[in-house]
Protein backbone atom coordinates (compact mmCIF):
# COMPACT_ATOMS: atom_id res chain seq x y z
CA UNK A 1 0.00 0.00 0.00
CA UNK A 2 2.75 2.69 0.81
CA UNK A 3 4.14 1.72 -2.64
CA UNK A 4 0.80 2.51 -4.50
CA UNK A 5 0.46 5.96 -2.55
CA UNK A 6 4.12 6.80 -3.51
CA UNK A 7 3.66 5.48 -6.65
CA UNK A 8 0.17 8.16 -7.12
CA UNK A 9 2.42 10.80 -5.37
CA UNK A 10 5.45 10.49 -7.82
CA UNK A 11 2.63 10.74 -10.91
CA UNK A 12 0.71 13.88 -9.77
CA UNK A 13 4.48 15.19 -9.46
CA UNK A 14 5.07 14.50 -12.76
CA UNK A 15 2.02 15.74 -14.05
CA UNK A 16 2.30 19.52 -12.96
CA UNK A 17 5.74 19.36 -13.31
CA UNK A 18 5.43 18.73 -17.03
CA UNK A 19 2.60 21.61 -17.19
CA UNK A 20 5.21 24.00 -15.47
CA UNK A 21 5.95 25.61 -18.42
CA UNK A 22 2.59 26.59 -19.06
CA UNK A 23 0.59 29.74 -17.64
CA UNK A 24 -3.03 29.97 -17.83
CA UNK A 25 -5.12 32.89 -18.16
CA UNK A 26 -7.08 33.66 -14.84
CA UNK A 27 -10.55 32.90 -15.13
CA UNK A 28 -13.36 35.34 -14.68
CA UNK A 29 -16.25 34.97 -12.81
CA UNK A 30 -18.62 34.74 -16.61
CA UNK A 31 -15.75 32.96 -17.79
CA UNK A 32 -16.20 29.02 -18.74
CA UNK A 33 -20.02 28.84 -18.65
CA UNK A 34 -22.03 26.33 -20.22
CA UNK A 35 -25.56 24.81 -20.29
CA UNK A 36 -27.01 21.83 -21.20
CA UNK A 37 -29.76 19.28 -21.59
CA UNK A 38 -30.38 15.91 -21.94
CA UNK A 39 -31.97 12.81 -21.01
CA UNK A 40 -31.44 9.16 -19.98
CA UNK A 41 -33.42 5.52 -17.78
CA UNK A 42 -32.42 4.77 -14.47
CA UNK A 43 -33.46 1.56 -13.10
CA UNK A 44 -33.05 0.38 -9.58
CA UNK A 45 -29.87 -0.96 -8.12
CA UNK A 46 -31.17 -3.51 -5.65
CA UNK A 47 -31.84 -5.59 -8.82
CA UNK A 48 -32.54 -9.23 -7.74
CA UNK A 49 -33.12 -11.10 -11.51
CA UNK A 50 -33.46 -9.37 -14.98
CA UNK A 51 -36.88 -8.49 -14.81
CA UNK A 52 -37.06 -6.15 -11.67
CA UNK A 53 -34.44 -4.09 -14.03
CA UNK A 54 -37.68 -3.01 -16.46
CA UNK A 55 -39.80 -0.98 -16.73
CA UNK A 56 -36.80 1.06 -16.82
CA UNK A 57 -37.45 4.62 -15.44
CA UNK A 58 -37.15 7.45 -18.70
CA UNK A 59 -35.34 10.84 -17.26
CA UNK A 60 -35.26 14.65 -18.48
CA UNK A 61 -32.28 17.06 -16.86
CA UNK A 62 -31.26 20.36 -17.68
CA UNK A 63 -27.71 21.57 -16.04
CA UNK A 64 -25.53 24.63 -15.82
CA UNK A 65 -21.64 24.42 -14.60
CA UNK A 66 -18.81 26.35 -14.46
CA UNK A 67 -15.27 24.87 -15.52
CA UNK A 68 -13.13 27.47 -12.72
CA UNK A 69 -9.65 25.46 -13.86
CA UNK A 70 -9.27 23.43 -16.62
CA UNK A 71 -9.36 20.15 -13.69
CA UNK A 72 -11.65 21.34 -11.94
CA UNK A 73 -15.17 22.13 -11.74
CA UNK A 74 -18.52 23.07 -10.05
CA UNK A 75 -22.29 22.19 -11.84
CA UNK A 76 -25.93 22.45 -10.63
CA UNK A 77 -28.24 19.84 -12.63
CA UNK A 78 -32.12 19.16 -12.43
CA UNK A 79 -33.36 15.76 -13.11
CA UNK A 80 -36.62 14.23 -13.31
CA UNK A 81 -38.15 10.56 -13.58
CA UNK A 82 -41.25 9.99 -15.54
CA UNK A 83 -41.72 6.42 -14.34
CA UNK A 84 -42.09 4.51 -10.66
CA UNK A 85 -40.22 1.30 -10.90
CA UNK A 86 -38.45 2.07 -7.26
CA UNK A 87 -41.29 4.67 -6.40
CA UNK A 88 -44.58 4.95 -5.30
CA UNK A 89 -46.79 5.02 -8.24
CA UNK A 90 -48.65 8.36 -8.10
CA UNK A 91 -50.63 9.86 -10.83
CA UNK A 92 -48.14 12.92 -11.48
CA UNK A 93 -46.50 13.50 -14.88
CA UNK A 94 -43.18 13.52 -12.74
CA UNK A 95 -42.87 11.10 -10.40
CA UNK A 96 -39.56 12.26 -8.81
CA UNK A 97 -37.74 15.79 -9.16
CA UNK A 98 -33.93 15.61 -7.63
CA UNK A 99 -31.30 18.85 -7.76
CA UNK A 100 -28.07 18.65 -6.98
CA UNK A 101 -24.27 20.56 -7.26
CA UNK A 102 -20.81 19.43 -6.76
CA UNK A 103 -17.47 19.28 -8.28
CA UNK A 104 -16.60 18.07 -11.37
CA UNK A 105 -13.03 16.87 -12.07
CA UNK A 106 -11.43 16.43 -15.58
CA UNK A 107 -9.17 13.13 -15.32
CA UNK A 108 -7.72 13.82 -18.76
CA UNK A 109 -6.52 17.58 -18.03
CA UNK A 110 -5.16 16.23 -14.71
CA UNK A 111 -3.51 13.01 -16.11
CA UNK A 112 -2.50 14.31 -19.80
CA UNK A 113 -2.17 18.08 -19.57
CA UNK A 114 -4.30 21.41 -20.72
CA UNK A 115 -3.52 21.70 -24.59
CA UNK A 116 -5.25 24.97 -24.69
CA UNK A 117 -8.64 23.68 -25.84
CA UNK A 118 -10.18 20.52 -24.94
CA UNK A 119 -9.68 17.25 -26.51
CA UNK A 120 -11.81 15.75 -28.60
CA UNK A 121 -13.03 12.85 -26.35
CA UNK A 122 -12.34 13.54 -22.73
CA UNK A 123 -13.16 11.32 -19.23
CA UNK A 124 -13.86 12.63 -16.06
CA UNK A 125 -16.11 12.67 -12.72
CA UNK A 126 -19.03 14.47 -11.43
CA UNK A 127 -21.40 14.21 -8.16
CA UNK A 128 -23.26 16.24 -5.37
CA UNK A 129 -25.54 16.30 -2.90
CA UNK A 130 -28.91 17.43 -3.32
CA UNK A 131 -32.83 17.20 -2.80
CA UNK A 132 -34.90 14.64 -4.10
CA UNK A 133 -38.68 15.04 -3.92
CA UNK A 134 -40.95 12.29 -4.47
CA UNK A 135 -44.64 12.48 -5.54
CA UNK A 136 -46.67 10.89 -3.30
CA UNK A 137 -49.88 10.67 -1.42
CA UNK A 138 -49.98 13.89 1.42
CA UNK A 139 -49.45 11.74 4.93
CA UNK A 140 -48.82 8.23 3.58
CA UNK A 141 -45.03 8.33 2.35
CA UNK A 142 -42.38 10.89 3.15
CA UNK A 143 -42.25 13.33 0.63
CA UNK A 144 -38.34 15.09 0.63
CA UNK A 145 -34.96 13.49 1.38
CA UNK A 146 -31.56 14.27 1.18
CA UNK A 147 -29.97 13.07 -2.20
CA UNK A 148 -26.32 12.28 -3.59
CA UNK A 149 -24.95 12.13 -6.91
CA UNK A 150 -22.22 9.96 -8.18
CA UNK A 151 -20.95 9.70 -11.90
CA UNK A 152 -18.48 9.36 -14.81
CA UNK A 153 -18.41 11.39 -17.54
CA UNK A 154 -17.30 10.42 -21.28
CA UNK A 155 -17.45 13.47 -23.21
CA UNK A 156 -17.15 14.06 -27.22
CA UNK A 157 -16.41 17.81 -28.22
CA UNK A 158 -18.09 19.08 -31.61
CA UNK A 159 -17.19 22.02 -34.07
CA UNK A 160 -13.82 23.56 -34.32
CA UNK A 161 -13.64 25.88 -31.19
CA UNK A 162 -15.13 22.93 -29.29
CA UNK A 163 -18.67 25.38 -28.66
CA UNK A 164 -20.81 21.84 -27.75
CA UNK A 165 -20.07 18.91 -26.19
CA UNK A 166 -22.15 15.26 -26.01
CA UNK A 167 -21.63 13.45 -22.70
CA UNK A 168 -21.70 10.02 -21.90
CA UNK A 169 -22.50 9.68 -17.77
CA UNK A 170 -23.24 6.34 -16.09
CA UNK A 171 -23.78 6.55 -12.41
CA UNK A 172 -26.01 6.30 -9.27
CA UNK A 173 -28.66 8.80 -7.52
CA UNK A 174 -28.81 8.23 -3.90
CA UNK A 175 -31.52 8.68 -1.46
CA UNK A 176 -29.23 9.10 1.37
CA UNK A 177 -32.42 9.08 4.22
CA UNK A 178 -33.85 5.66 2.45
CA UNK A 179 -37.83 5.67 2.34
CA UNK A 180 -38.91 6.67 5.71
CA UNK A 181 -35.65 7.57 7.45
CA UNK A 182 -34.53 10.88 9.23
CA UNK A 183 -31.45 13.25 8.92
CA UNK A 184 -29.89 11.16 11.65
CA UNK A 185 -30.41 7.67 9.07
CA UNK A 186 -28.35 8.97 6.20
CA UNK A 187 -26.32 6.07 4.39
CA UNK A 188 -25.26 5.31 0.92
CA UNK A 189 -27.74 2.43 0.63
CA UNK A 190 -28.01 0.07 -2.38
CA UNK A 191 -31.54 -0.53 -1.54
CA UNK A 192 -32.40 3.11 -2.14
CA UNK A 193 -30.96 4.23 -5.07
CA UNK A 194 -31.23 4.47 -8.71
CA UNK A 195 -28.32 3.38 -11.39
CA UNK A 196 -28.51 5.48 -14.61
CA UNK A 197 -27.36 6.05 -17.75
CA UNK A 198 -27.87 9.69 -18.81
CA UNK A 199 -26.43 11.75 -22.33
CA UNK A 200 -26.30 15.38 -22.03
CA UNK A 201 -25.67 17.95 -24.86
CA UNK A 202 -24.07 20.66 -23.52
CA UNK A 203 -23.38 24.67 -24.97
CA UNK A 204 -20.30 26.25 -24.04
CA UNK A 205 -20.41 29.98 -24.30
CA UNK A 206 -17.38 32.52 -25.35
CA UNK A 207 -15.20 34.29 -22.47
CA UNK A 208 -14.49 38.03 -22.48
CA UNK A 209 -11.21 37.01 -24.50
CA UNK A 210 -12.99 35.95 -27.07
CA UNK A 211 -12.54 32.01 -26.90
CA UNK A 212 -14.54 29.24 -25.60
CA UNK A 213 -12.30 27.83 -22.30
CA UNK A 214 -9.10 28.76 -21.25
CA UNK A 215 -6.06 30.79 -22.89
CA UNK A 216 -2.72 29.45 -22.22
CA UNK A 217 0.86 30.93 -22.97
CA UNK A 218 4.04 29.26 -23.62
CA UNK A 219 6.37 30.40 -20.48
CA UNK A 220 9.07 28.51 -21.60
CA UNK A 221 9.05 30.22 -25.38
CA UNK A 222 8.26 33.65 -23.66
CA UNK A 223 10.99 33.72 -21.91
CA UNK A 224 13.46 32.55 -24.38
CA UNK A 225 12.50 35.61 -26.75
CA UNK A 226 13.29 37.84 -23.87
CA UNK A 227 16.87 36.81 -23.77
CA UNK A 228 17.03 36.89 -27.33
CA UNK A 229 16.38 40.15 -27.57
CA UNK A 230 17.55 41.45 -24.85
CA UNK A 231 21.13 39.96 -26.34
CA UNK A 232 20.42 41.44 -29.94
CA UNK A 233 19.54 45.23 -28.19
CA UNK A 234 23.05 44.44 -26.10
CA UNK A 235 24.63 44.18 -29.51
CA UNK A 236 23.36 47.78 -30.08
CA UNK A 237 24.88 51.20 -29.11
CA UNK A 238 23.33 52.91 -26.17
CA UNK A 239 22.07 55.97 -28.09
CA UNK A 240 20.11 58.95 -25.58
CA UNK A 241 17.63 61.19 -27.24
CA UNK A 242 17.56 64.72 -25.80
CA UNK A 243 14.13 66.42 -26.18
CA UNK A 244 14.54 70.27 -26.47
CA UNK A 245 12.17 72.23 -24.45
CA UNK A 246 11.93 75.56 -22.43
CA UNK A 247 11.33 73.21 -19.37
CA UNK A 248 14.00 71.79 -17.70
CA UNK A 249 15.80 69.31 -20.47
CA UNK A 250 14.39 65.33 -20.37
CA UNK A 251 16.02 62.13 -21.15
CA UNK A 252 14.18 59.68 -23.43
CA UNK A 253 14.16 56.20 -22.27
CA UNK A 254 16.99 54.11 -24.21
CA UNK A 255 15.52 50.56 -24.26
CA UNK A 256 12.03 50.51 -26.32
CA UNK A 257 8.72 48.89 -24.39
CA UNK A 258 8.77 45.39 -25.36
CA UNK A 259 5.12 43.74 -25.63
CA UNK A 260 5.13 40.04 -25.85
CA UNK A 261 2.42 38.52 -27.74
CA UNK A 262 0.54 34.37 -27.71
CA UNK A 263 1.54 32.86 -31.03
CA UNK A 264 -1.27 33.94 -33.91
CA UNK A 265 -2.86 36.41 -31.20
CA UNK A 266 -2.96 39.75 -30.87
CA UNK A 267 -4.63 39.65 -27.76
CA UNK A 268 -3.24 42.24 -24.93
CA UNK A 269 -2.57 40.09 -21.97
CA UNK A 270 -3.10 41.17 -18.31
CA UNK A 271 0.86 41.25 -17.42
CA UNK A 272 1.50 43.51 -21.62
CA UNK A 273 -1.53 45.82 -19.88
CA UNK A 274 0.19 46.15 -16.61
CA UNK A 275 3.83 46.98 -18.61
CA UNK A 276 1.85 49.56 -20.89
CA UNK A 277 0.18 51.37 -17.80
CA UNK A 278 4.08 52.48 -16.97
CA UNK A 279 4.39 54.06 -20.16
CA UNK A 280 5.23 58.02 -19.41
CA UNK A 281 2.64 60.37 -20.64
CA UNK A 282 5.25 63.19 -21.25
CA UNK A 283 7.12 61.59 -24.61
CA UNK A 284 5.35 60.87 -27.93
CA UNK A 285 5.60 57.02 -29.17
CA UNK A 286 6.40 54.72 -32.34
CA UNK A 287 4.79 51.58 -31.91
CA UNK A 288 6.29 48.93 -34.37
CA UNK A 289 4.94 45.15 -34.78
CA UNK A 290 6.32 41.74 -35.54
CA UNK A 291 5.46 38.20 -36.40
CA UNK A 292 6.86 34.45 -36.55
CA UNK A 293 8.15 33.01 -39.84
CA UNK A 294 4.66 31.29 -39.07
CA UNK A 295 1.71 31.20 -41.51
CA UNK A 296 1.72 33.17 -45.42
CA UNK A 297 3.65 36.43 -45.97
CA UNK A 298 -0.12 38.23 -45.74
CA UNK A 299 -1.05 36.59 -42.71
CA UNK A 300 2.13 37.87 -41.01
CA UNK A 301 1.81 41.36 -42.27
CA UNK A 302 -2.42 41.60 -41.21
CA UNK A 303 -1.23 40.09 -37.46
CA UNK A 304 1.84 42.29 -36.83
CA UNK A 305 -0.67 45.23 -37.91
CA UNK A 306 -3.14 44.27 -35.57
CA UNK A 307 -0.86 43.79 -32.40
CA UNK A 308 0.77 47.35 -33.60
CA UNK A 309 -2.96 48.77 -33.13
CA UNK A 310 -4.10 46.96 -30.22
CA UNK A 311 -0.87 48.68 -28.06
CA UNK A 312 -1.37 51.54 -29.76
CA UNK A 313 -5.38 51.95 -28.77
CA UNK A 314 -4.31 50.95 -25.65
CA UNK A 315 -1.78 53.81 -25.29
CA UNK A 316 -4.07 56.14 -26.70
CA UNK A 317 -7.23 55.74 -24.00
CA UNK A 318 -4.36 56.33 -21.47
CA UNK A 319 -3.54 59.57 -23.13
CA UNK A 320 -0.44 58.66 -24.12
CA UNK A 321 0.64 60.04 -28.23
CA UNK A 322 0.89 57.80 -30.49
CA UNK A 323 2.77 59.28 -33.99
CA UNK A 324 3.17 55.96 -35.92
CA UNK A 325 1.89 53.09 -35.89
CA UNK A 326 3.17 50.38 -38.11
CA UNK A 327 3.43 46.62 -38.86
CA UNK A 328 6.35 45.03 -39.97
CA UNK A 329 5.35 41.46 -40.50
CA UNK A 330 8.89 39.32 -40.06
CA UNK A 331 11.78 41.43 -39.80
CA UNK A 332 14.98 41.12 -37.80
CA UNK A 333 14.64 37.65 -36.71
CA UNK A 334 14.33 35.62 -34.01
CA UNK A 335 14.94 38.79 -31.77
CA UNK A 336 11.32 39.96 -32.57
CA UNK A 337 9.45 37.04 -32.99
CA UNK A 338 5.46 38.04 -31.43
CA UNK A 339 6.97 41.51 -30.43
CA UNK A 340 5.75 45.08 -30.47
CA UNK A 341 8.15 47.76 -29.68
CA UNK A 342 7.18 50.77 -28.21
CA UNK A 343 10.07 53.59 -29.05
CA UNK A 344 10.18 57.16 -28.37
CA UNK A 345 9.95 59.49 -31.21
CA UNK A 346 12.78 62.42 -32.31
Amino acid sequence: MKKFYLVFIMTLMAVFTANAQTAIETSRITDNIYVGIGGGVTTPLNIHDFESVFPLNTAAKVVVGKNITPVLGIEIEGMSLLNHNGFADVKTFFKTVNVNIGPTINLSNLFFGYKGKPRVFEFGLNGGLGWLHQFAVPGETKDDFLSAKTAADFRLFLGKTRPIALTVSPGVYWNLNGVNGTIRDIKFDKNHAQLAVMATLTYHFKNKNGLRYFKTYDVGAMNDEINRLNEELAKKPDTVTIIKTTAPVVVAPVNPVTIFFAKGSADLTTESQRVLDEVEKKFAYSVEGFASPEGTEKFNNDLSQRRAEAVANYLRARNVKVVNVKGRGVAYGEATNRVVLVTVTE
